[in-house]
């Protein structure tokens, strides 16, 4: 754009104009650069749909995925637990157990359980910063075959289950979740995780998508001290 409005700019005023320019650029800390550069790449659209990587730590590996309905970015997490993955699905499926290992949750307690493999559940998100706490009803499925080695639960946000909102909270729009298990050798289990959430409220896109690609290095770590607790040192 501004190659065209120098192209059809007289010449008495691209001078100017390019002064100015230059003046700008010059004004502008440097400092900032990375983080403005962090901010634009968050908020870019990737409309490829194949996963994209995004870092590796602690054996927790990061993708992300651009969805174009929520305009926010799919998030997908991979790792490799050794222990059971008996064990592991009992403490997925042990719903007060969460705040133990899912650092992003400050309350979550169940509102109806249909069956053993079925379940509504109410759930708070931490806010952080000046981002207030967001809560959301979850429905939530589990199908597992041990014999088989896999297990997974399906989760996504439940409009028709109305909850009042609370003062203060923020109500999640859009809640899309998955967890599978699969035994790949004795006590070793993969686990990958996929997530999209729209959060709600007013929060810019960049905001949205660094907590998205952020939010599950920590639960999975503490998930795997939890079920594969390291002994210590003699």
């Amino acid at each position: 754009m501004a190659t065209l409005i120098i192209a059809f700019t007289p010449a008495f005023c691209r001078g100017k104009w390019l002064k100015r320019k230059e003046t700008i650029m010059m004004k502008i800390n440097p400092n900032i650069l990375p983080l403005f550069f962090i901010m634009l790449l968050l908020n870019l659209p990737v409309f490829a749909n194949d996963w994209e990587f995004v870092h590796e730590k602690e054996n927790v590996s990061i993708s992300k995925k651009y969805d174009k309905k929520f305009n926010v970015f799919e998030v997908k997490a991979d790792t490799i637990i050794d222990a059971e993955i008996e064990a592991i699905g009992a403490v997925l499926m042990d719903i007060n157990a969460y705040p133990e290992w899912d650092t992003e949750c400050s309350e979550i307690k169940v509102l109806n359980r249909i069956s053993e493999s079925e379940v509504y559940v109410y759930y708070v998100a931490k806010g952080f910063l000046t981002i207030s706490d967001r809560d959301v009803v979850i429905y939530s499925k589990v199908e597992k075959d041990y014999e088989k080695g896999v297990f997974e639960i399906t989760s996504k946000s439940a409009k028709e289950y109305i909850v009042p909102l609370r003062k203060g909270y923020v109500r999640i729009e859009v809640f899309r979740e998955k967890w599978r298990l699969e035994r790949i050798g004795v006590k070793k289990t993969k686990l990958t995780v996929t997530s999209l959430v729209n959060p709600g409220g007013k929060i810019v896109k960049w905001l949205v998508n660094l907590a998205a690609t952020s939010s599950f290095q920590e639960p999975l770590v503490k998930l795997k001290e939890l079920v594969a607790p390291v002994p210590p040192n003699n």
